[in-house]
């Protein structure tokens, strides 16, 4: 079989993979909230007005408001993110000069299969516009190669930061980057990073995350996750895809002092010339925005195994070369990742990747319109109203959620066992109805303790998804005397 034919089965193979896992795929937290905007913003001011304290790019995920609003469901979102990753694998095999060995792991990796794909977010077109350029930006003019960068930009915060040094890479040597006829080129990008940048920014400076973590704490997991995102090895052991298996059997200082040998090596044995030096450069500002921000979900750092990509790209257009020695380190990271792809995605057809699809069912077959419906903590209503949009309210203040909070993250401030108290509470006289509450916590010991007497429940749990944190229990609480 000739290599051209292998790419177009390999092309063939990628689709069918990435279409059977996205039918299958229920949306989790981060996909809800993101759709919610879209979904509840009747304009463009709308959507603005509600992106605007996301804290994040948000013209690329335009393309989502407008996909929602063309098909009002979730089939929109998901048919934009499957075309970006489709032309992406189209423009690696049939564009790129990687060489087929290469291709196989990086089509099927972890980041352009699974993560960049099926779970609908923003990296989708961060990676095609990011592939697009690499295979383009010599012969493009510096006018496209500047709006396929400010697309790239506002694609991601991360995606963000790496863009200026893209920028430099189109051309041969520092010194002509300030050349009279490339001034305006530079004023131009320069201008639409600012731009994106004010947007960017929350304007509520409440909401921008804080973390009280120290100093060597920030440092170690900064480097870390360098390692963690070259190598993206979830934890087989438990159900929860965003865990990294080499955080959970190694100490963080420990894969932090694996990842400064990694960027050592990659130095040392790239054959070095000015691109690869300043893309080589594009790490530390990401290892930067980790230390200021330590997240810790090993999602976030698949944009290390993204720039190892692009350095590829470099090599196969003869920028470059590496040692042959280096090729065993190079091999490791593609060969991990696409098993990680391909594991992924086959489970998240035999598994759900979220139980909120199957909760807002039972809800929508089992409540009526009439009974309240509570649930703790507040980022289990942005999932559940995604799918089923009612009357949902909040299990600390007995308060309904309002439109506002369908872009909520955040959790109640108040422990188990006192909102619970004012839960039942509510179950004190006779003529208060029976609800339902719905939760992501086990609870059930706590709920015991608390209704041995007074309260009947019963109880209906969907478990088994990919994600830990959102299988979901649903209570059915009525008075004893009411029951009777």
């Amino acid at each position: 079989m000739s290599k051209k034919h292998i790419k177009i089965l390999l092309f063939f193979l990628f689709i069918s993979l990435v279409l059977c896992s996205s039918f299958f795929h229920e949306l989790w937290l981060d996909e809800a909230h993101r759709l919610n905007i879209s979904k509840n913003s009747n304009s463009f001011f709308d959507y603005y007005n509600n992106m605007k304290n996301e804290g994040e790019p948000w013209l690329v995920e335009f393309f989502y408001f407008i996909s929602y609003k063309l098909y009002d469901s979730d089939i929109g979102p998901k048919l934009i993110n499957l075309s970006f990753s489709i032309i992406t694998a189209y423009l690696l095999l049939f564009r790129s000069k990687l060489p087929l060995s290469i291709l196989v792991f990086v089509v099927f990796s972890y980041n352009l299969a699974f993560e960049y794909t099926v779970l609908v977010r923003t990296y989708s077109f961060a990676f095609c516009f990011v592939i697009l350029y690499f295979i383009n930006y010599e012969t493009s003019s510096r006018l496209r190669n500047s709006i396929v960068l400010l697309l790239i930009a506002n694609s991601h915060n991360l995606f963000f930061m790496l863009a200026p040094f893209l920028f430099l890479i189109q051309f041969n040597n520092l010194k002509s980057v300030f050349k009279g006829r490339e001034i305006k080129h530079i004023l131009f990008f320069g201008a639409g990073m600012l731009v994106t940048l004010y947007f960017s920014t929350p304007k509520n400076a409440h909401l921008i995350p804080r973390f009280d973590v120290s100093f060597a704490a920030r440092l170690t997991h900064s480097l870390s996750g360098f390692t963690i995102g070259l190598f993206p090895l979830s934890n087989f052991t438990i159900s929860d895809w965003n865990s990294s298996l080499l955080s959970d059997i190694l100490l963080r200082r420990y894969i932090a002092l694996i990842s400064i040998g990694l960027l050592t090596v990659i130095y040392f044995q790239c054959k070095k010339t000015y691109k690869t030096s300043v893309l080589f450069l594009g790490f530390f500002p990401i290892l930067l925005f980790y230390f200021i921000f330590p997240i810790s979900a090993m999602r976030y750092f698949t944009i290390y195994y993204t720039i190892i990509v692009t350095l590829l790209l470099l090599i196969a257009n003869g920028n470059s070369g590496f040692n042959k020695t280096f090729s065993y380190l190079i091999y490791s990271s593609l060969f991990i990742s696409s098993v990680s792809g391909v594991y992924f995605c086959i489970k998240d057809i035999i598994k759900p990747f979220s139980q909120s699809k199957n909760t807002a069912s039972y809800l929508r077959s089992n409540s009526k319109s009439a009974d309240p419906v509570y649930v703790y903590p507040q980022s289990v209503y942005t999932t559940l109203n995604h799918y089923y949009e009612r009357n949902y309210l909040d299990a600390t203040t007995g308060s309904p959620f309002t439109l506002s909070c369908l872009t909520c993250y955040g959790d109640a401030n108040s422990t188990e066992s006192v909102f619970i108290d004012h839960l039942l509470k509510r179950l004190g006289e006779n003529k208060t109805p029976p609800f339902y509450f719905v939760t992501n916590r086990n609870l059930d010991s706590l709920i015991n303790s608390k209704t041995k007497n007074t309260i009947f429940s019963t109880k209906t749990a969907f478990y088994g998804s990919i994600n830990k944190f959102e299988n979901y229990t649903v209570y059915y609480f009525q008075n004893k005397l009411n029951n009777k």
